[in-house]
């Protein structure tokens, strides 16, 4: 049995080879397949012929070559001479996908604390402002009576807390539910019982 991958034939004396590969020689040989065989005619031999000729075989071998070489990089024709090049191919496809996840992660966590803490910020602004109009319309005895330390705090410290938690709240809620709702889904998937 012949193993081969590729057949260049080189006829010197008929105008095809295909009398001479229906001999039990190559009844066997792999290479027999469409674009597998590359036969060069008596003209173009370099057997037969001059200093030219000899050229133009050796270049009509290597563009056949590269066809060949081709058809392996782009697996056409069922033909791969890297038997792993579909599985490079995958691995590459799966970093560049998950770059892009890992990037679109990051520009949407930037947006939800961007915008969540312009949200918490103006919500507490609204707060500060309500409370402050409230504490002007206050009574001499109401501040006599409360300490200013105690107020200061609950118009500062406080307030920064309420705009925090309107901020975070909705967005760990959120958080939460997809992870809860993610991992039923994967458990699902592994045993659905």
């Amino acid at each position: 049995m012949m193993n081969t991958d590729h057949l260049f034939l080189i006829n010197s004396d008929e105008s095809t080879g295909s009398k001479a590969l229906n001999e039990s020689l190559w009844k066997s040989a792999s290479a027999l397949k469409p674009g597998n065989v590359h036969e060069f005619s008596a003209d173009e031999s370099w057997l037969y012929t001059g200093a030219i000729a000899n050229e133009q075989i050796i270049d009509n071998v290597l563009k056949n070559f590269s066809e060949i070489i081709t058809k392996a990089i782009t697996g056409s024709d069922g033909f791969c001479l890297f038997p792993l090049w579909d599985t490079i191919l995958n691995h590459v496809i799966a970093c560049v996908a998950l770059l892009a996840i890992y990037l679109l992660s990051t520009l949407l966590t930037f947006i939800v604390y961007y915008y969540g803490h312009k949200l918490g910020i103006n919500i507490e602004t609204d707060h500060r402002e309500n409370l402050f109009s409230k504490l002007q319309k206050q009574s001499f005895k109401f501040f006599d009576n409360n300490k200013t330390g105690h107020l200061v705090s609950r118009m500062t410290n406080d307030l920064m807390d309420i705009g925090e938690i309107s901020h975070h709240s909705p967005e760990d809620l959120f958080i939460a539910f997809m992870t809860i709702l993610d991992a039923f889904f994967v458990m699902f998937q592994i045993n659905w019982q």
